[in-house]
């Protein structure tokens, strides 16, 4: 995987330039290469988006793709000024390759949720410490470059001549131009800018999946709705609505049970983008540890077994990093087994009970014993410094936008919530109501995959028994999700998924799978709302297929899809 931001302001075009000039205009490029190898990139991409810009006028939203031997890579312009590219590697099964569609919805992702924590790429370029313009620094670094380049050239012209003073002279300009190049750099935004990049775009691809393959599954996924239920949209409405105005700091909220949207004030698009970063914080809590940074929203260590998680089951992490269970590792003897089980009784493992605001090392707190998790959010309206709050108690999780522009505003809001929410009655018997787990929506036997486009919200019925898993996948991690799909129907999931984004007009695509069941995708485009089914060999007539269709839908959507 390859991930590139450039800004066509900088750098340099000039055919005599250095690579380094040339590059300037790279801001971010992971994994890390060679100043050339980046260049190379740049230009074919750049190269590629002017060939096929000459043949018409194109969207500035419009992506431009390019296919590689070894490479794939999907790119637009995000700014006014900066493009972000997204390379995957080429599989030898081409048959395989992931849909524009997914490539695309991939790039957003990663450029929208970059600007939810960390606003505006040009904006941040354009701060710098001591008040000056960063992109006013940026451009006389590349011209100093130029300057540099010159006198050099200038110094190796008069090296032989008879007269020194004119090679001192340059000499002494050549070394001028570098120390003021130097202090310049020091003071260039992009080390900072690229310390935060760092720190989010490698981690938050590899946890989405893109490090091992992009397959539609970048496009189809989204919020998980709580099972419709009228008491606890209006218990929630009525503490999110008290809360609004009780505490004015609050831009807007949003309920979940068991980790399932309940009620939201948040748009859907914000919700979606901040509901992914818990869910793939939380995710990551169970993989693996990252070096910790003020800004960052991961976690420098990894959780420990007592932790009980939220957006997910602990079974589901498990499965994703596929550890056995702890007796299938070996084969005991009767006595150890024994052992193991009586020691279990005597010693039970803690069990921890979330309660309070989310603290930096993923737990829950209150006010005191740890610190606080509260990332800047930016929500690109007319507004005072917003962060983010998670606050849990039993089986309920409320996340908060608040406003708040320095730590002792923050600290004083996060110590309102948690006065009015401890031990709230709405949150305590939205939990009595909800003790168990919300079982699945549907009771159809077949495997589906549900999108609405309107809402954003995603539903993944039965898709654990594609691989004969016990569980359902209601709270499935975001890497388990292709992975619960055998490799020869994902292929198939994926053409059927390119079929229907490429032709907005195609409403139904029906794939046999090469085990013999079927793949088939319907669109109800007047609701936004898409629908991905699997039928296994049982089903093995097109007359068997369509009367399981039908029968899936009127079950399930009643007359939706029809």
């Amino acid at each position: 995987m390859e991930l590139v931001l450039w800004h066509d302001g900088l750098g340099s075009d000039d055919d005599a330039a250095t690579d380094e000039e040339s590059a300037a205009r790279v801001l971010y490029f992971f994994p890390p290469r060679a100043v050339a190898d980046q260049l190379n990139v740049l230009q074919l991409l750049q190269g590629a988006h002017a060939f096929a810009s000459s043949f018409g006028a194109t969207s500035a939203a419009d992506a431009t793709h390019v296919q590689l031997t070894t490479m794939r890579y999907c790119y637009r312009r995000c700014e006014s000024h900066v493009w972000i590219a997204l390379g995957v590697q080429t599989r030898d099964d081409d048959a395989a390759a992931c849909s524009e569609a997914a490539m695309e919805a991939a790039v957003d992702q990663l450029y929208a949720t970059f600007r939810l924590f960390y606003g505006s790429i040009e904006a941040r370029l354009a701060t710098n410490r001591a008040g000056t313009s960063g992109m006013a620094v940026l451009e006389q670094i590349g011209a100093s470059r130029k300057l540099l380049r010159k006198a050099s050239s200038r110094a190796l012209q008069v090296r032989d001549d008879a007269d020194t003073s004119a090679l001192e002279a340059a000499h002494e300009r050549v070394e001028s131009l570098r120390v003021s190049l130097a202090q310049l750099e020091d003071a260039s935004p992009i080390h900072a800018f690229r310390r935060v990049c760092a720190d989010f775009f490698p981690v938050f691809a590899q946890a989405l999946g893109l490090d091992e393959q992009v397959t539609c599954f970048s496009d189809l996924h989204g919020l998980v709705y709580y099972p419709e239920s009228k008491h606890l949209q209006l218990c929630f409405q009525l503490l999110l609505q008290s809360l609004s105005t009780e505490l004015p700091a609050i831009v807007s909220a949003a309920a979940f049970v068991h980790g399932q949207v309940v009620w939201t004030q948040l748009p859907f698009e914000q919700l979606a983008l901040l509901y992914t970063v818990l869910r793939l914080r939380e995710q990551e809590g169970y993989v693996r540890a990252h070096p910790a940074s003020p800004t960052s929203l991961w976690m420098d260590q990894t959780y420990s077994a007592a932790y009980s998680p939220v957006w997910a089951t602990k079974q589901a992490y498990t499965e994703m990093n596929g550890s056995p269970s702890p007796l299938l590792k070996r084969r005991p003897s009767a006595r150890e087994y024994l052992a193991e089980v009586t020691n279990s009784f005597k010693n039970p493992s803690p069990h921890a009970v979330n309660h309070g605001l989310q603290c930096v090392d993923g737990t829950f707190a209150l006010l005191g014993a740890k610190d606080i998790w509260a990332p800047a959010i930016s929500l690109l309206v007319n507004r005072q410094q917003c962060h983010l709050l998670v606050w849990q108690e039993l089986l309920v999780t409320l996340v908060f936008v608040v406003e708040a522009n320095d730590a002792v505003a923050l600290s004083r809001v996060c110590g309102a919530l948690q006065d009015v929410l401890d031990g709230h009655v709405h949150v305590r018997e939205a939990s009595r109501r909800t003790v168990s787990p919300p079982t699945a929506s549907s009771s159809s036997v077949w495997s589906f995959i549900h999108v609405n486009r309107m809402t954003l919200g995603v539903q993944l019925h039965n898709l654990a028994k594609l691989r004969s898993k016990s569980r359902d996948g209601a709270g499935m991690p975001l890497r388990l999700q292709a992975a619960s799909v055998p490799r020869p129907l994902l292929d198939v999931l994926n053409h059927a998924h390119a079929a229907m984004a490429a032709d907005t007009a195609l409403l139904d695509v029906c794939v046999r799978t090469p085990g013999d069941g079927w793949v088939v995708a319907r669109r109800s485009g007047t609701v936004g709302r898409e629908l991905y089914a699997f039928f296994d060999a049982s089903v093995e007539t097109l007359g068997d297929l369509s009367k399981s269709m039908t029968e899936l839908i009127l079950h399930d959507f009643e007359s939706t899809f029809m």
